[in-house]
């Protein structure tokens, strides 16, 4: 597959490079192609915008991963916390990576391009799987390394990689040279719907192939009949600490605690996310006393991006918050610092 800069449509459907003889050879897959330049670019040598105002201005032309996504859908484009310190109003090139918040490692990034601070189009014409590493080799000339997933790779560890270079000449076009495989678009377990809005993609639904064992599995009983074996983590900001059975989760929430976003019982504070994964799940009072809260200063972190399977229970960390879900009986809860929603 041939690599070509192209204007994203605002009408969130597919991106079309722009019409000329780099067309032909981008189908023929050739190595070296053009963008053509925004009609919003200026003559002026710097924009008057900073990388916020730029994000806000022309993050919406970028078309969507996915057709017809509904507004909160965490696989639509995070245009609110997509990093800006890449972007540079006077540079011949600067980007802005956008990605979405589904948490999955492997899930769709575009790479937005910038010729003196004005919107030129983006890098690649679809939106490719993981986080792209970009070097500037020279004021006019990135580097740009896509991952991607080999057969049999666990999707959240590639180790397939390719680099092509980025150059922006001085009219605004970007031309890029080099090819990368079929195998860098996002793949298709990443469309999944979420059950509420921020939730993981696919929750309720089978463990994702990328849930690995928990790191961290305590046991408690006299004999083998009688023990019962119960994982432990914590999400990476330690606001939220859970415990999972093999069929049901519980969670402690720390600024619900704080910030008594739910209230009282009985004149202990409802902070703790009760039996998740059952149709009871609820938010509730809890003592301090659970298998998590007593080992909290060795608990592993679920990183962002990561999934843990244990028995029927799955819990998938993302920056927008954890969910876990039981895959037998499909309910599950989205937890993050301000609220808890129940599926």
């Amino acid at each position: 597959m041939a690599l070509f800069a192209g204007c994203a449509p605002s009408d969130g459907g597919p991106s079309e490079a722009p019409s000329s003889s780099s067309d032909q050879s981008a189908a023929s897959g050739a190595s070296t192609t053009q963008s053509a330049p925004d009609e919003a670019a200026s003559d002026s040598a710097c924009a008057n915008l900073t990388g916020a105002q730029a994000l806000a201005t022309w993050g919406p032309k970028v078309a969507q991963a996915w057709p017809d996504l509904p507004l909160g859908d965490p696989l639509r484009w995070d245009l609110k916390e997509a990093p800006v310190d890449t972007y540079d109003p006077c540079s011949p090139v600067s980007w802005i990576v956008l990605s979405n918040t589904s948490g999955a490692v492997s899930g769709p990034r575009h790479i937005m391009l910038f010729h003196e601070g004005t919107y030129v189009g983006t890098a690649t014409a679809k939106p490719l799987a993981y986080q792209p590493a970009i070097l500037r080799k020279a004021p006019d000339t990135l580097s740009l390394t896509f991952p991607f997933a080999q057969k049999d790779d666990d999707p959240a560890k590639p180790t397939g990689s390719t680099t092509v270079e980025l150059l922006m000449n001085p009219d605004g076009r970007a031309t890029i040279t080099g090819t990368v495989p079929a195998e860098a678009e996002p793949r298709k377990n990443d469309d999944l719907p979420s059950p509420v809005p921020g939730a993981w993609p696919g929750a309720g639904r089978a463990a994702p192939a990328q849930a690995q064992a928990p790191a961290k599995v305590l046991e408690a009983g006299a004999t083998p009949f009688n023990r019962q074996r119960t994982a432990v983590f914590t999400t990476p900001s330690g606001n939220i600490v859970c415990d999972l059975t093999v069929g049901q989760g519980r969670c402690l929430v720390k600024s619900y605690q704080q910030d008594k976003t739910y209230g009282q019982t009985g004149g202990m504070t409802n902070w703790a996310v009760h039996s998740i994964g059952s149709a009871d799940a609820a938010v509730g009072a809890q003592s301090e006393a659970t298998p998590a809260w007593h080992v909290q200063d060795s608990l592993p972190s679920l990183d962002y991006g990561q999934v843990l399977s244990f028995g029927s229970m799955v819990c998938g960390s993302a920056e927008t918050g954890l969910t876990c879900w039981n895959t037998e009986t499909g309910h599950g809860a989205f937890i993050n610092r301000t609220q808890t929603q129940f599926f």
